[in-house]
């Protein structure tokens, strides 16, 4: 295989299949290029959205619902009130949007592109936020019309077929001094060296990449986006080690109450390696935070 970015020549990293969701037994290769870091499946399949089930967004049954499920996504409102108190938020890929939900509640303008209609129309009837529905991101942004002060992807972009051309246009739809939020699964994390195939987070064929934060720097700097923060160690990726641990080692077994005992020694482990799973780069998951400035 060759690079999408480098050029050069990858080596086949692993085989896997759909173990979080199985909704094939189709096996799907993923190859590592040295150059670059980035991990990326061979063949996306033709019927990736077939990978999305309904079950896939549970969709609350009310708005109260929302709210509570909202409250485990404060944290992310609080990292966008240390950069700016007002102004337009977009956020892409929103599922159902409790982040939004948040968002709107605290004064700001919000926005969302969602690939899932229900989610879409959860959004705008129950919420009152314009909810774009559509899987090209770069038609979506230009039928919104307008630039932002903050745009958010919460692991999204592994997800993206062409995350590239997202991100270019993306970058152009942030104001000057504007953010964007970016957070994803950590291709450098232990959880991804032990677990292997298994891992939750490798999730094929739907996360068709996984990218390390050092190549995002690199392909987003020449469009005025600068790095400022970067972590592994924020709630969302710690809540995401618990959850790999528990997620992957079911994804071991086939019988319900082999599933429900490797859950249970999942939960165990996640507590046990903790404090290594806490130590910055290693965790499941990364957030990084961008800043546009001008472009020499």
């Amino acid at each position: 295989m060759i690079c999408q970015i480098c050029k050069e020549h990858c080596d086949l990293f692993i085989e896997t299949k759909d173990y979080n969701r199985k909704v094939s037994n189709i096996t799907f290769r993923y190859y590592y290029c040295n150059k670059c870091k980035l991990y990326f499946i061979s063949q996306i399949p033709h019927n990736l959205h077939d990978y999305y089930t309904d079950k896939y967004y549970k969709i609350p049954d009310s708005v109260k619902e929302l709210e509570i499920l909202a409250t485990f996504e404060k944290y992310k409102l609080d990292m966008i009130l240390r950069l700016v108190q007002k102004g337009r938020i977009l956020e892409i890929g929103p599922s159902f949007g409790a982040f939004v939900y948040l968002a709107k509640k605290a004064g700001f303008e919000v926005e969302a592109v969602e690939m899932d209609a229900r989610c879409c129309d959860f959004l705008e009837k129950k919420i009152g936020i314009r909810a774009i529905n559509n899987l090209n991101i770069s038609n979506a942004l230009n039928e919104l019309g307008h630039n932002y002060d903050v745009i958010a992807l919460w692991h999204v972009i592994e997800h993206i077929v062409d995350p590239w051309i997202a991100l270019k246009a993306i970058a152009a739809k942030i104001k000057p001094e504007g953010y964007l939020l970016l957070s994803a699964p950590n291709p450098r994390s232990l959880q991804f060296k032990i677990l292997g195939k298994y891992w939750a987070h490798l999730d094929a064929p739907r996360h068709v990449s996984l990218i390390p934060t050092s190549l995002l720097e690199t392909k987003l700097r020449p469009e005025g986006l600068i790095p400022i923060f970067s972590t592994t160690k924020d709630p969302g990726s710690i809540g995401w080690n618990h959850f790999g641990w528990q997620t992957s080692l079911v994804n071991f077994a086939s019988g319900p109450i082999t599933q429900a005992s490797l859950s249970l020694l999942g939960k165990f482990i996640s507590t046990a390696v903790s404090p290594l799973d806490q130590i910055e780069g290693f965790g499941s998951a990364y957030t990084v935070i961008f800043k546009k400035v001008e472009t020499p």
